[in-house]
This record gives C-alpha cells, structure tokens and sequence, in this order.
C-alpha cells in the first residue's frame, strides 16, 4: 500500500461526461470500488450551483488509481464517463505533449488569393498571448486550388521528430507567406 504523502497528482482522477443529476454521493459510492477515496466532487456552476459534468477522485494510493483505470469504460447511472488521470493545470502549461489538437487554424484567407498553395509552406508561427515560436510539420493539406474558398482552412499538422521546438524542414518560409499576418 502507498504512502499517503505521494504526490497528489498520482493519486487523482478526471471524471468528464457525467449526468447533470447524478448525485456527489453515487459519484463518491461508484469510485470507493476501486480503493479507499479521500476526495471526490463534482464540479458546479458558482451561480446555479447545477453540474458541470465533470468531477474529481482523489484517491489515498495511486495503486486505486491504476485499479479505477484499468477497469474503464467506466458507467455511472446508465451514462459512460471519460476517466482520465488528472494533470495539474500548472503541468499542463508548461508541458506541451499534452497538446491533443492535430490541426492548425489558419484564418484571413481571402477570396481572391491567387497561389492558396503558399500556405503549405507554413512551417512556424506564434502562439497567442506568449510570443513563443511553435514549427510544424505539414502532414497534408487538401487541394485548395480546387476548391471555393471559405475564408479559413484546418492544417493538420504532427510532432516533428525532432521534437516540438524544431522546424521539421530547414528551408526557410518563402518571402511572401512570411510577409502575410497569419496567426494560430
């Protein structure tokens, strides 16, 4: 059995999806199967105090953890929940991997841009709000020299193998997609 003083985070559980009625109790009822739980709430609207849909488990062992993991898909009153471990939120800004979206949203695209094939050339931009470059590796992108433009595309794009803070391809942006003010 483990200490009690691990690491919080080890012994925490993300519950998403769940019934808007189901009560603290059959949530806290379901989750005591898997060990002995020392937390667990739903999380409510400040102001309605009506269910978010998501919760969290605490567990006294991280051992309870891998038990509630291993039996998903988990179902709580007929309604299948996600379980997730949970990640601090601290973890999550500052570690990138978690980063689940494979698609870049490139916008401003105007109706009468000639070579729309430029933007397959996109290789790096900034993150909003933190000045920080992020490279991209093109995946694919659909032949949009064949199709109406609605003003925006979704560029898929994946880890390069270099890592997340290496531009997959040395070559440089060309001159006129590096002038255009596009953001992700």
């Amino acid at each position: 059995m483990s200490n009690n003083n691990e690491d919080e985070s080890l012994r925490k559980l993300f519950i998403g999806g769940i019934k808007l009625d189901t009560t603290d109790e059959t949530f806290h009822d379901y989750y005591a199967k898997f060990g002995e739980v020392v937390d667990s709430v739903i999380m409510k609207d400040a102001h309605t105090q009506r269910s978010r849909g998501f919760g969290f488990v605490t567990y006294a062992s991280k051992e309870a953890v891998d038990a509630a993991m291993s039996m998903r898909p988990h179902v709580i009153d007929d309604k299948p929940v996600d379980v997730k471990r949970a990640i601090p939120k601290d973890a999550i800004n500052k570690n990138e991997s978690n980063i689940s979206s494979k698609r870049l949203y490139v916008s401003g695209i105007k109706e009468a841009t000639r070579n729309r094939a430029q933007y397959s050339r996109l290789q790096s931009c900034t993150k909003p709000m933190q000045n920080t470059p992020v490279f991209l590796e093109v995946v694919s992108l659909p032949l949009l020299t064949e199709q109406r433009s609605s003003g925006f595309r979704l560029k898929p794009w994946r880890k390069s193998r270099a890592g997340w803070g290496t531009a997959a391809r040395k070559r440089p942006i060309s001159p006129p997609l590096s002038n255009l003010p596009i953001k992700c």
